[in-house]
């Protein structure tokens, strides 16, 4: 499944693609559709797959 999402870990608000296969972040890509980012996305962006606990939906503190 891809969602489109805007990023909020920081003020910037990239346009951001997710993608997901059976229910787990597996790829996290900036939206070139977006038209502020234009497909930038930050460094906490890009890693926000790697934050989010694949366990149980949640975000990590």
């Amino acid at each position: 499944m891809v969602q489109k999402i805007t990023c909020k870990f920081c003020a910037s608000r990239c346009g951001m693609i997710i993608h997901r296969e059976e229910g787990r972040i597996v790829r996290v890509e900036g939206d070139l559709d977006h038209p502020t980012s234009r497909g930038w996305s930050c460094a906490r962006g890009r890693a926000s797959a790697a934050k989010y606990h694949r366990g149980t939906g949640m975000w990590k503190l």
